[in-house]
């Protein structure tokens, strides 16, 4: 259920609609492979989301979504995520990426 709500056509526009808010999609052959949303919070961003198709991880796709997101947050002097502390994948990603 809580996907369902996150994740709705309708939740989906209402996000990327908000002002101030990075919401990137990234397509590859037709399809989307990526997404991300991002906002600031004061001097902070938040890093609300950053999800990559199975198929499409390990070629890059991730850091360059991340990167293009943080960038987009002119003004953010750090970032703030949270990942399930079982996704070792995930914690390693952004370990590789900087975050603590």
């Amino acid at each position: 259920a809580i996907i369902d709500r996150w994740h709705s056509l309708a939740a989906l526009a209402r996000q990327a609609a908000e002002p101030r808010r990075v919401f990137l999609v990234a397509e590859h052959g037709g399809r989307i492979v990526g997404t991300s949303l991002a906002y600031p919070d004061g001097a902070e961003a938040v890093l609300s989301r950053l999800y990559i198709h199975p198929d499409a991880q390990g070629g890059g796709l991730g850091g360059g979504l991340l990167a293009e997101t943080l960038r987009r947050l002119i003004g953010a002097s750090a970032c703030r995520l949270e990942v399930e502390p079982r996704n070792e994948r995930a914690i390693r990603f952004y370990g590789r990426a900087g975050f603590a």
